[in-house]
């Protein structure tokens, strides 16, 4: 399953968060300023973009990392139903 979220309204996160999606990175682009990395976990493949400047961004590949959905850009839902 591929997440229908655009991956900058994703946040980077190298430590669990909450309602965060974890997943080994498999890939990393190189976007000129940012990174786009791709997550592959048990719920499927997440795509978030990274600044280049970021602290927590440690996505070498085999790394695992979490993409946490950013609540001003994302409305995230489960069976059918809105998730508060």
């Amino acid at each position: 399953m591929v997440y229908g979220v655009r991956p900058e309204y994703l946040a980077y996160a190298a430590a669990p968060a909450k309602g965060a999606l974890s997943g080994d990175v498999t890939v990393v682009e190189n976007l000129a300023s940012a990174q786009l990395v791709t997550l592959e976990g048990e719920s499927g493949t997440a795509q978030v973009v990274v600044a280049e400047d970021a602290e927590d961004a440690e996505d070498a590949p085999g790394t695992t990392a979490w993409a946490v959905p950013r609540p001003d850009r994302v409305l995230p839902y489960r069976e059918g139903a809105l998730v508060s």
